[in-house]
C-alpha cells in the first residue's frame, strides 16, 4: 500500500491500520465502565433518536474512527513538507494502488486509501495548478470513494 520512498513512520502507521478491531490489551471496555443497564441512543442533529447501540459497538467505532485519525495524521505528516508536484505524484500513486483494491472488490481498503489522497490536496497556487489537482485527484478520488461507499452499504441520503 505504502509508495516507494515513503518514510518509516508513515509504513508503520500504514501496517497498524490493517489491525483496527483489535484493540490495545490496556483499553478500558465500555461495556465494564458503563455497566448492563446503560442505552446508548444514537441521535441526528435535531436530537432525534434514529436507532441504539451496545457499548461493545460504540468502542469498536470509536476505536476504528481513532486508528482511522492516526493514519490520516502520518499521511498529513509525510506529505508535510513535499512540493505541490511531489504530493500530486504520490497521492495519484496511491490512487493508483486504491483503484487495483477497487478492482479486487476490496472496497474497505480502497476507502481507506481514496481517503489518503485527500490529504495531499493542494488547491492553492495557480488557476492551471488548482484545476491540474482538481482533474488529476479531487475529482476522481471523490468519485470512487462514494463508489466504495455505496459497495460498502454505507450510504447515507
Amino acid at each position: 500500500m505504502v509508495q516507494e520512498g515513503d518514510d518509516d513512520a508513515l509504513q508503520e502507521e500504514e501496517a497498524g491500520a490493517d489491525d483496527m478491531g483489535d484493540e490495545p490489551a490496556d483499553t478500558i471496555n465500555f461495556a465494564d465502565l458503563l455497566g448492563p443497564e446503560c442505552v446508548i441512543k444514537r441521535v441526528d442533529k435535531d436530537q432525534k433518536v434514529v436507532g441504539h447501540a451496545q457499548p461493545q459497538d460504540m468502542q469498536r467505532e470509536l476505536m476504528a474512527r481513532a486508528s482511522t485519525q492516526k493514519r490520516l495524521g502520518a499521511c498529513a505528516e509525510h506529505v508535510k513538507d513535499k512540493s505541490r508536484k511531489e504530493k500530486l505524484e504520490w497521492a495519484v500513486g496511491l490512487k493508483e494502488t486504491a483503484n487495483e483494491f477497487y478492482e479486487r472488490r476490496q472496497f474497505k481498503e480502497a476507502a481507506e486509501l481514496y481517503n489518503d489522497c485527500l490529504v495531499a490536496l493542494d488547491l492553492e497556487g495557480t488557476p492551471e495548478e488548482v484545476q491540474e489537482c482538481k482533474s488529476k485527484l479531487q475529482l476522481p478520488v471523490c468519485t470512487n470513494l462514494a463508489a466504495c461507499m455505496i459497495e460498502l452499504g454505507k450510504l447515507e441520503l
